[in-house]
């Protein structure tokens, strides 16, 4: 994507708010003996959306609005955009796909940057449907998307609020890494730095220190996937060299080296936002909209990587649950988490024994299996590909029901 294109996308932020149930029309139309040239022709009638454009100029919004009545869609606008009031509005679109693609059509013949927009639409409503990707980690590759992918926590840490130094030991840490594999992990996230609230920071090398030989005694004895969760360019660096496979940001490159870092290695890495530092983004988080907030967010962070040569198609986004935002701030996001599928990238949960949970069943670390687990499967139904947990046994069983009765759904 050009420069242009990701600082429209980033000033439009724009989201889908839901796309109805057009699988299931799809099912019924094939199930109906409808040739597949019938579906074909349909299937974008039956799909519906709502896509939200923020800071859209009055001119275009009237301009996009009137093609979209015309081709018998709906748009919706600031109530002082025809007085011209207001110079911006966001911009709500509801209409099939069709609609989308006829409104696109539309804009491409006129000026003022209107084509772009078009074409945005479209991307959007494009990376909302998307429901599969794969990862390279070198000469092997994940596939996210068609089944759940759960991702293993091993905190090589002292202070970590669940585990936290129960796995200092690289022999111990290896044993564990290879359990969480046979119990459905396809992915171990190696982290030496707590991010608990309050927590502070590690210097780098003692962070390496904690990981590297927990990542190489995980290599000599498995294949399975190693990520390393680390906001340091340095540590990533040590850990990919160690054996590690992909890294796990929750700053979303806070460090100005570690987007060349990646670029470099060619890697896949995950970007989480946070609002703030772990030691102090639980002091009084705000957001105007969080789900917004966290969506626009996101993006630049995207942007930011694919400027210094990450492939898009590497990245993986993390709303980060728990990491600076309320109990409020977490559950709106989960509610809504089918908004960040506008982004077009899989996305990892991490809900895993966090407080918020223990808040609404007052239980301590140790009680919170039931919760993290109906979290993941919410989740999942919502699209997320990735999950980030500590009891991976009793995750998978839970997705690999979620996965059954999906895929019934979708059978018709």
């Amino acid at each position: 994507m050009a420069h242009d294109d990701f600082a429209l996308t980033v000033r439009h932020n724009p989201r889908v708010l839901d796309a109805g149930l057009a699988p299931l029309a799809e099912a019924e139309m094939h199930n109906a003996g409808v040739t597949a040239y019938g579906v074909a022709v349909m299937a974008p009638k039956a799909r519906h959306f709502c896509i939200v454009l923020e800071n859209v100029s009055r001119l275009h919004a009237n301009l996009i609005k009137q093609h979209m009545l015309s081709l018998g869609g709906e748009a919706a606008v600031h109530k002082h955009v025809p007085t011209e009031q207001v110079q911006t509005t966001t911009l709500l679109l509801t209409g099939t796909e069709h609609h989308l693609r006829l409104l696109a059509g539309k804009l491409r013949d006129q000026p003022f940057g209107l084509p772009a927009v078009g074409e945005l639409v479209l991307r959007t409503a494009d990376g909302y449907r998307r429901q599969s990707w794969t990862l390279r980690c070198g000469s092997r590759s994940v596939e996210l998307g068609p089944r759940p992918v759960i991702m293993g926590i091993l905190n090589a840490t002292p202070d970590s609020f669940s585990d936290g130094g129960r796995w200092l030991d690289p022999a111990l840490a290896a044993e564990h890494a290879l359990a969480m594999h046979r119990a459905g992990a396809a992915v171990i996230d190696v982290g030496g730095e707590s991010t608990r609230p309050g927590a502070n920071d590690v210097p780098a090398d003692e962070e390496i220190r904690r990981t590297t030989p927990v990542i190489q005694a995980i290599r000599r004895q498995s294949d399975v996937l190693i990520s390393i969760d680390t906001h340091k360019a340095a540590v990533a660096a040590a850990a990919l060299d160690a054996g590690a496979d992909m890294v796990n940001d929750i700053s979303a490159l806070s460090d100005g080296d570690m987007a060349g870092l990646l670029a470099a290695r060619d890697c896949p890495v995950v970007l989480m936002h946070m609002q703030g530092r772990p030691r102090t983004m639980q002091q009084n988080p705000a957001y105007e909209h969080v789900v917004a907030d966290v969506c626009r967010r996101l993006r630049q962070a995207v942007q930011q990587a694919a400027e210094a040569g990450v492939d898009p198609e590497q990245i993986v986004v993390d709303p980060g649950i728990g990491f600076g935002k309320t109990v409020a701030h977490n559950l709106t996001l989960l509610a809504r988490l089918k908004e960040l599928r506008s982004l077009g990238r899989p996305i990892l949960v991490g809900t895993s024994r966090k407080s918020f949970i223990g808040k609404i069943l007052d239980a301590e670390v140790d009680n919170r299996l039931i919760g993290s687990v109906a979290t993941c499967v919410w989740a999942r139904a919502q699209g997320a590909a990735l999950f980030r947990v500590h009891d991976v046994a009793e995750t998978a069983a839970a997705l690999q029901i979620t996965a059954a009765i999906q895929s019934a759904e979708d059978n018709g």
